[in-house]
Parts: C-alpha cells; structure tokens; sequence
C-alpha cells in the first residue's frame, strides 16, 4: 500500500508543476477585427481544445479565448480557428454509451485544431472530455460538417451488444463522386478507414489532390528509442521474525551493472515536456546482509519492465532537466546462496539457504531524476524505495537501491 501512497503523492505534484511551467513559442492571435498580433503563445500539450491560451506581446501576457479572438496559431507548428458549430453530444466509451443511435447535437463556439489544409477541403479536431470529433469543411461552399460516428447499445438483445455506425465513410465517399476521385486506392482507403487523425487525413489530402503521404501532424506523437548502462548501489536487509539476521544487523552496499533499452514517446513532440517512458533491462548484483552470529547472502539476476512518466521541469533543446516516477516489474533469479551460523569458537557452519524463501517476482517503486543534453545525451538517478523480495509472513527481505545510468537517444532530434 505504501507503494500507492507515494504514487498517488506522485500524480499530485507532478501535474502541479506542469501547470506552473510556460512555454512560450513565437505565434500570433487574429483579433475579432481580423487583425494578426505577433507575439508568443503558451504552447502546452492540450488533450482537449483549449477554450483559453495565454498571449503575450510587449511582455505583456492577455487571455484570449473563442469569444474575443478568431483564431490563434504557434508558428510552423499548429493552428486553432474559431467556429460556432454544432457537434455530436453521444458518447463512445463503453460505459457511457446510450441505448440506440443518439444523434442529439449541441451547438459550440470553439477553437477547433487545423489537421490537414487543401484546396478543397479542411479537416479539423475537436477534442473535449466527452470524446474527439473530426469536422470537414468544404471551401467551396464554406460548409463544416462533423464526420458522423456512432458506437451504441443494440436494443431487444438478451446479451448486452453493442454496433458501430460508419457514416462518415459514406460521407466522404460522396465527396470523392463529387469532385471525381474515383481511383480504387481511395476508395479502397475510404471502405476500411477508422475514425482517428490518421486515416482520415490520408483521405483527405489525396481529396485535395495531394500526396498521402504528408500526413506528419506538426505537433503530434513521437516516439524515440534509447540505451544504456548503469551502476546499481543496493542495499538489503531483514525486519520480522528471524532474530538472528536482524537483531545487530549489518548490511553492507553492494554494486552491480545494468543494461537498459526503452522507447520515448511524446504526447506532443513540439512541446516535449510529458513524456511516456518504457523501459527494459538487465540487472545482477550480489546481496549481503549479516548479524555477528548469521550472515546470508546470494546473487541476484534481474529482467525488469518499468513503465514511467518524465516531465521536463527545464526545457530547452540544449538542456532538459526531469522528474519522473512509475512501477518497476522484475523477475529475478538466485544463485551463489550462502547461510551461514557463525561461532567464535568453531569455523562456520552453513545451513541450507533454501530455508529462506526468495520471490521471483517482484516489484519497486522508484523515483528518477536526470538531464537531457543535445536531446542526446542522458544522465541520471533513480531511488528505489525499500522493497520486499521475500515469500513469508513472519519476516521480510527488502532491498532498497540507488541507480546511477547514462542513456544515448537514438534517431533525428
């Protein structure tokens, strides 16, 4: 439980300083007289359109939200333009869907994400906590419409099932009849797409006549590989009922090495300060720990899965410094086990280290910090809190740890 707690502590604070952090990128706001202001905009990682940005010229920094500005957009990144549209209000997580297809709408005045630009059409995001919508705006008639998408309960049925309503592949089929593109590559791409940025961007750039292929979101996901070694300083010792491997307990620090290879993926590639880490390793150490009258130790070999988030606290391209905490998930190995009875009058007897029962798997919870140079170059700490690698009720094995690593991140920067 204690693990939770520190967590739970984790998910508190590290959104807390997130929302204390600028991250000014030069941009512009277009006034309600269609005036362009140049100046800065605070460029976060939105996981919903914001109704509100931060703007700042002259060091000056004003509000502008989608009832005093028309649009807003982060040089060479993103664009956000303001409508008044109505939007679909049926949800589609499971636990929210509504019984039979609910087409009620509700009209907005929003900021929506420009995702792909053409001659003929716009698609543009819009995202808030109910679910993410996609909306097509034809230019020739200066139309926007939501691409319909539906996922609902089937009513009548003993057993609860559910049916999903494409009609959005119907909608773009008609526009491609319309403006003649028939080829079977799109219409083939229209009959199997999903609902998601992706797919329908592809379609949309070969509608205007475009290479499908540019259909890299400015400001999306990004995912980067990294390895590295690292040194691990470990600790171990017993608490509970084994009297002679506690009581006047001496444990001393043990090294071992470790090899690490993760992935980076980047919920907005442009902003770069949440970060989803997956990393993967190999560890092995020796554990010691001992009273005048016992002593044990064996050796440990460790795959670790350890899933965590980082968040860029400083953030340049010359110089990232992080936070970051997660779960660490290892299966470990033993060998080289060693009990010992010490007598000062005779040479040590060894027991049967099978006696003391050792898990094989296990968890840790750690907190890291480290920095990033050149978005290259890793340095960084990690502390494992006291974890517990013993199969009893009656005592407890725990191993705490300090990890010191460098990491090189691979690909372009």
């Amino acid at each position: 439980m204690r693990y939770f707690n520190r967590l739970f502590l984790l998910a508190i604070v590290l959104p807390a300083i997130s929302f204390a952090q600028s991250n000014f990128k030069p941009g512009y706001v277009v006034s309600l007289k269609g005036d362009t202001l140049q100046g800065a905009v605070n460029y976060r990682e939105w996981g919903h359109n914001p109704t509100e940005i931060e703007f700042k010229q002259n060091n000056t920094v004003q509000k502008y939200t989608a009832a005093n500005a028309l649009a807003f957009g982060i040089n060479g990144l993103d664009y956000y333009q303001r409508f008044i549209v109505a939007i679909s209000t049926d949800a589609v997580s499971l636990e929210k869907l509504s019984t039979d297809i609910d087409t009620t709408k509700k009209t907005v005045s929003a900021f929506l994400h420009l995702v792909a630009k053409g001659k003929s059409f716009n698609l543009y995001n819009y995202t808030d906590e109910l679910k993410p919508r996609l909306l097509l705006l034809e230019n020739k008639t200066g139309i926007l419409r939501e691409l319909t998408y539906h996922i609902y309960y089937v009513s009548g049925q003993e057993a609860q099932s559910t049916a999903t309503q494409y009609r959005f592949r119907d909608e773009l089929r008609a526009f491609a009849y319309q403006y003649q593109k028939t080829d079977d590559r799109l219409l083939n791409l229209i009959n199997r797409a999903q609902y998601n940025n992706y797919d329908i961007k592809t379609i949309v750039n070969l509608l205007n006549g475009e290479s499908a292929a540019n259909n890299t979101p400015s400001g999306g996901l990004k995912v980067k590989i990294f390895a590295g070694p690292a040194l691990n300083v470990n600790n171990f010792q017993y608490h509970g009922g084994i009297p002679e491997l506690v009581n006047n307990a001496t444990s001393p620090a043990t090294f071992g090495p470790q090899i690490n290879l993760g992935i980076d993926i980047f919920l907005n590639s442009q902003v770069g300060r949440l970060v989803l880490r997956f990393e993967t390793g190999y560890s092995t150490t020796e554990l010691k720990t001992g009273t005048p009258s016992t002593s044990h130790s064996f050796r440990q070999n460790t795959f670790m899965l350890y899933p965590q988030v980082i968040y860029n606290i400083y953030n340049t391209d010359p110089l990232k410094f992080y936070l970051g905490a997660g779960v660490n998930m290892n299966l470990s190995s033993y060998s080289d086990r060693k009990l010992l009875v010490l007598n000062v009058t005779t040479a040590p007897i060894t027991a049967n280290p099978d006696i003391i029962s050792l898990t094989t798997t296990w968890t840790a919870v750690p907190l890291r910090a480290g920095f990033l140079i050149a978005k290259k170059y890793e340095l960084y700490g990690c502390y494992y809190f006291d974890s517990g690698i013993t199969n009893s009720i009656n005592y407890s094995g725990d191993i705490s740890t300090i990890r010191m690593g460098i990491n090189y991140h691979f690909g372009k920067q």
